[in-house]
């Protein structure tokens, strides 16, 4: 029996894109709910937000020193709307984007689909993971970004991804891919 054979026929491409789909999807909408719920910044640091937004918006820096990665990613939200609203559009949606790395990392160490699946479900519905889009946004994002790190790296180590067709291979030397023979 084959490693395909073991894998369920529901598991297609095609399946898994939807499923992914509607895990963003439906956090998406359960953080934005939770966020939306009142006018003004929520968290332990939610003015700090749009203050760093409305400062990088109309002066093109930051208003206090911190990593900037969450407010450039925050930035075109707070432009088409208002800071404290795009501060809360981008930790909804980025806290809800960690189902595609963390399928990814799953389906590589788990081995198929069925495991990513299950590493993003539970990335997805952990209630520690909506508590970083509200509170801690920073760290939410930072998450999220450091799946899809580790998700590039477990990539790039795998020696199936060599082929024979590709010139130059790009994954793995000739002398270490197991689908080349040595010359």
């Amino acid at each position: 029996m084959t490693r395909r054979d073991r894998i369920p026929g529901w598991l297609t491409p095609a399946a898994i894109a939807a499923a992914l789909v509607a895990l963003v999807a439906w956090s998406f909408r359960q953080r934005w709910a939770m966020l939306a719920a009142t006018p003004f910044p929520t968290g332990i640091d939610g003015y700090f937000y749009p203050i760093q937004l409305r400062s990088l918006l109309e002066h093109g820096a930051l208003q206090y020193p911190a990593s900037p990665l969450t407010f450039w990613f925050m930035a075109p939200f707070a432009a088409a709307t208002d800071p404290i609203t795009g501060a809360k559009l981008g930790a909804a949606i980025g806290g809800a984007l960690i189902a595609l790395p963390a399928y990814g990392v799953g389906a590589r160490l788990g081995g198929h689909r069925g495991a990513g699946l299950v590493a993003a479900s539970y990335a997805t519905l952990s209630t520690g993971s909506a508590y970083l889009s509200i509170e801690f946004v920073k760290n939410g994002l930072g998450l999220t970004v450091a799946l899809a790190a580790l998700w590039l790296v477990l990539r790039d180590g795998e020696p199936e991804r060599c082929s024979r067709t590709r010139w130059p291979p790009r994954w793995c030397s000739r002398s270490r891919c197991p689908r080349r023979s040595p010359s």
